[in-house]
């Protein structure tokens, strides 16, 4: 049961991946910061929405780690993938 909950927790986060997080950017600017759990080219879609003129992209990080569900069981990669961009 517990396996089942974390997985469902897993998958509730990916859902709702693609609205962005807005952020101070490196410059104090505001920019945008994209979960894309859900694939990188609707993060690229989505950020052409936001930013009509075009972006410039800050950060694009892909981070892997293994999380052990429960005792006994075999340990899930969990990926998590985030673009971060300025508007222009």
């Amino acid at each position: 049961m517990r396996k089942h909950i974390i997985l469902f927790a897993i998958l509730a986060l990916s859902a709702c991946a693609i609205e962005p997080t807005a952020i101070k950017g490196p410059n104090g600017e505001q920019a945008y910061m994209f979960n894309c759990n859900n694939g990188t080219e609707m993060c690229y879609q989505k950020a052409a929405k936001y930013c009509p003129r075009g972006y410039d992209i800050i950060k694009h990080t892909n981070t892997s780690s293994e999380l052990m569900p429960h005792y006994g069981e075999y340990p899930m990669t969990v990926t998590v993938e985030n673009l971060t961009i300025h508007c222009k």
